[in-house]
């Protein structure tokens, strides 16, 4: 069987080359965006696209005697050794091979070509891995997370765009928001107050939402989920601690007002079964998406919101949207053997950043807290109180830490509930009162609000 040739496209590689050494900057500034030299499948051709790179950002020509001088200084020379007439008739032979055509499209072939050798490669680690006897979930999970990067990589071709579009593209949204006038310019959670502190969930943020257990945070997330479902924004849940049967279960004592208990003994007033009945149906329409399965890795979780946002948005990424994660110390990374808890854990949170800038939608992360705070005389959570990452903290665009007196002191009133903004990255911070009740899973708003 004749072995298979790797993907290549050795003649837009060598027609690149042509045009930098005969266009220099020019021709750079094409090809810069797309290509760097270690997607050059002939070794010589991306070692020559280096020095070229090298002097182009040094204003240097782009003649024989500049490159052989640089490449002797630098050691790259002696790998044209084995070339026929050296460096000097490798340069000739490329200057002279006109081949013609578009540039940009060179550029692409080459970046796509050498996209697929890469992923010929990771199936090829992969299954030597499978027949050495890894274990198949390892194995999934590695291809989930190598598949994902890949996908990112191939797609980060953005090239810098001008000021003036950005102002451009500014002015438009400030119209609209003119246009509409409302203090909420992101997807509302709910409550009032918290939404005149945040604007509402902005697009592309990472917003922590954090606790010690018994708190109320996964409470507080799927409370904005079905807020926004129930108004028409779609919203994705991954919840990785909670089944389908108890997230059920809880949204419809909270948005029924019906005791939590009763719900799950079916211990029932027929009150309670009229509540149930109308909420039900009400929820039954909601723009809300739910999955429950355990154990999901970063790689899959993203890979399904990004599957979920354009089933539900198309290419109009510019239409709101929520995803909410419980929890993230839960979300599984690649797992690798150099890695520790706290490096896994800020390999998370940085994707999940990198998610909701990618979807153009908040990301709401549920996360735990560190026992810290309860060393303190004053057990409101901080961000340093966040578990496993100070990366979490350094990701976050809005940290929302959850503080109820009733948890430590017995006497307090347990309808008391501090939503602490102690990180906002476009705005300002600060306490917002509510209603905790405990029978429902749910959070109310407090007469009292901010402060």
């Amino acid at each position: 069987m004749t072995p298979r040739q790797l993907p290549q496209a050795i003649g837009a590689e060598r027609a690149i080359l042509r045009e930098l050494l005969m266009q220099g900057a020019k021709a750079f500034a094409v090809v810069a965006p797309v290509v760097e030299a270690e997607h050059f499948h002939h070794p010589l051709n991306g070692v020559l696209y280096s020095e070229i790179a090298a002097c182009v950002s040094a204003h240097q020509p782009l003649d024989v005697l500049i490159l052989e001088g640089r490449m002797r200084a630098s050691g790259s020379l002696d790998k044209f050794k084995f070339v026929d007439g050296g460096f000097t008739s490798f340069y000739i032979d490329i200057t002279n091979d006109y081949l013609g055509g578009n540039l940009a499209q060179y550029a692409r072939l080459v970046r796509d070509a050498a996209t697929a050798r890469q992923v010929l490669l990771v199936a090829s680690r992969l299954m030597e891995k499978a027949y050495d006897g890894s274990p198949g979930p390892d194995l999934v999970q590695e291809a989930q997370t190598a598949f994902f990067d890949l996908g990112l990589a191939s797609s980060s071709g953005k090239e810098p765009e001008p000021y003036k579009k950005v102002m451009h593209d500014t002015i438009r949204e400030l119209e609209r928001r003119y246009q509409g006038r409302t203090a909420v310019t992101g997807v509302p959670s709910g409550l009032d107050d918290l939404d005149a502190l945040t604007q509402g969930w902005q697009p592309g943020d990472l917003i922590v939402l954090c606790g010690r257990p018994g708190s109320g945070k996964s409470a507080l997330a799927m409370q904005a989920a079905l807020y926004a479902g129930c108004n028409g924004v779609p919203a994705v849940c991954f919840h990785l601690e909670m089944s389908r049967e108890q997230v059920g279960s809880r949204s419809l004592s909270a948005e029924s007002r019906v005791d939590g208990t009763a719900v799950r003994t079916g211990m029932l007033t027929t009150d309670d079964w009229i509540r149930i009945s109308k909420n039900a149906s009400r929820l039954a329409e909601a723009r809300l998406w739910l999955d429950d399965s355990p154990g999901q890795t970063l790689a899959a979780i993203s890979a399904k919101a990004v599957r979920w946002r354009a089933a539900t948005g198309g290419a109009e990424l510019d239409k709101p949207a929520l995803v909410v994660v419980d929890f993230l110390q839960l979300v599984k990374g690649l797992g690798a053997r150099d890695k520790n808890r706290e490096q896994e854990v800020g390999e998370i949170s940085r994707g999940l950043k990198a998610l909701a800038k990618q979807l153009r939608c908040p990301v709401i992360a549920v996360a735990s807290l560190s026992r810290k705070c309860e060393e303190r005389a004053d057990k409101r959570p901080i961000p340093s109180d966040l578990r496993d990452s100070g990366s979490i903290e350094s990701d976050a665009d809005l940290i929302i830490g959850l503080y109820r007196e009733q948890m430590y002191v017995a006497e307090a009133d347990p309808e008391d509930a501090e939503i602490l903004v102690t990180k906002h990255r476009n705005g300002p911070t600060g306490v917002v009162r509510a209603r905790w009740l405990r029978q429902y899973t749910r959070f109310e708003p407090a007469k009292y609000g901010t402060h």
